[in-house]
């Protein structure tokens, strides 16, 4: 992943479907550093939280709100995987609700651009000038 510096495996690791703690675990202390996370993941928690603890650099965390229909709650889940994750930053904040019903606007933007300067929640940094403009086009694409 350029824009993070970071060479990623291409196989990332996502619990949806009945991978026990142990092999998170194996996973997590092998070659696999991309990992996706998601609110309903729980028992993805307790073994990223530790190897993130170990060693935070080697791994890619993304994560994104289940439901991102009030800007807020964008900004309610980066906090509280930050918490709950036990790390400073993530890697990549998805919003993987986006669709025609989909309320992205220009008040998700600027949650976006907070968190990313405020709150280190994204390891990059601030959103730059072009990657504004193209949320912003994305919204009007989005609701027309």
């Amino acid at each position: 992943m350029p824009a993070l510096g970071k060479r990623v495996c291409r196989l990332g690791l996502s619990v949806s479907h009945g991978l026990d703690e142990r092999g998170i675990r194996e996973a997590l202390d092998g070659e696999m550093n991309y990992v996706f996370w998601n609110p309903t993941a729980r028992r993805l928690v307790r073994p990223l939280r530790d190897a993130l603890a170990r060693e935070r650099e080697r791994y890619v965390v993304a994560t994104g709100p289940t439901f991102g229909w009030f800007a807020g709650s964008i900004r309610k889940r980066v906090e509280a995987a930050l918490r709950l994750l036990g790390t400073d930053y993530l890697d990549v904040v998805q919003l993987y609700w986006l669709g025609v019903s989909s309320s992205l606007g220009e008040a998700h933007v600027e949650v976006l651009a907070r968190l990313r300067e405020n709150l280190a929640a994204v390891a990059r940094g601030p959103l730059d000038e072009g990657e504004m403009d193209f949320m912003r086009r994305l919204g009007r694409a989005v609701h027309g």
